[in-house]
Formats: C-alpha cells, sequence, structure tokens
C-alpha cells in the first residue's frame, strides 16, 4: 500500500486525519513486574492496535531494572499480528565489566537481551521496528521477561512508551 495522497479540492476526512497524520502512542501508567519467567509476552500497557494492509514505523522507549548482573538481565522484543513481515532494532546497554552499547537487528517476534545491575538501577532500552501488517487486523506489542529465570523481579518502569507512525 502506498502513502495515500489528496488532490486539490479534496475533503479531509476525520478517518483520514486519524488514520494518517495522528501517531498511536501509549506510555505505561505504573509499573509491571515479573519473576521466574523467560517466556517473553506483551506488556500489559505497551500495545497499540494495528489496521490490515497497513505499515507503520514504530518506536519504543523503555526504562528498567532487574536484578545484578547475570542474575535475571531481561529480553525485549517486538510482537505483530500473524502474517506480518518487518525488522527491528533494539539498542540496550550491556553490564560487564564496564557498560557497553548493543545493537540488535531482528526480526519481529524476537527478543535481544538486555543486562541488569540491580533493582535499584534503572536503565534504558530503545526499540525502532518497521511492521507491514498483513491482512489480518490486531495489536504490536513490546514484549519481554526475563532472560534468567530469577525471583528478584525484572520491572519495565512507568512512563516506558510506544509511538506508532503510518507509513503506507
Amino acid at each position: 500500500m502506498t502513502v495515500k495522497q489528496w488532490n486539490v479540492g479534496d475533503v479531509l476526512s476525520a478517518s483520514d486525519l486519524n488514520s494518517w497524520s495522528v501517531p498511536l502512542a501509549v506510555t505505561k501508567p505504573a509499573d509491571t513486574g515479573r519473576n521466574t519467567t523467560t517466556s517473553a509476552t506483551a506488556d500489559p500497557d505497551l500495545t497499540l492496535p494495528v489496521a490490515a494492509g497497513a505499515s507503520y514505523l514504530f518506536s519504543a522507549t523503555i526504562q528498567y531494572k532487574g536484578g545484578t548482573n547475570n542474575a535475571s538481565d531481561a529480553k525485549f522484543g517486538i510482537s505483530a499480528p500473524s502474517g506480518s513481515t518487518g525488522f527491528m532494532i533494539v539498542t540496550r546497554l550491556q553490564i560487564t565489566s564496564f557498560p557497553t552499547t548493543t545493537i540488535d537487528w531482528n526480526s519481529l517476534g524476537s527478543t535481544s537481551n538486555a543486562g541488569t545491575n540491580g533493582t535499584g538501577v534503572t536503565l534504558p532500552c530503545r526499540i525502532e521496528a518497521v511492521v507491514n501488517v498483513g491482512g489480518t487486523p490486531g495489536n504490536v506489542a513490546v514484549i519481554w521477561a526475563q532472560n534468567t529465570s530469577s525471583g528478584t523481579n525484572t520491572t519495565v518502569i512507568a512512563n516506558s512508551a510506544l509511538v506508532a507512525q503510518r507509513i503506507s
């Protein structure tokens, strides 16, 4: 699908403006903690509806914390409706003897490991994704879990955000 083109004299409908000009956006109202799980599932708040046959550019800015390095860590990704195609780029800190920035290029539905450094240390993760929705509408969501099962919560913190702009 190509980007909609308007001609002189066309009347812009509310649907056109909402579909093409207004970004979809959501922020987390409260922290969400997970422990003893390594199966990445959709965050209950960082989820947005998408239309069948449309393409979107997604941006997630996540703040999180967890156990000491390698005790739990985290993993993050983006899920999309069945039949969707696209890719994501995940940028986050890796906690080693000195923190390093790591960038992964992955397919939708996969996850990238993100280090943690103690429950008092908040860390950033950024995900950029292009999602081409197939014939089935649905939701695009930030998916996450602990990378290593631990009784210490790995937490995605309030005010993390997911934003999408329709691009075709």
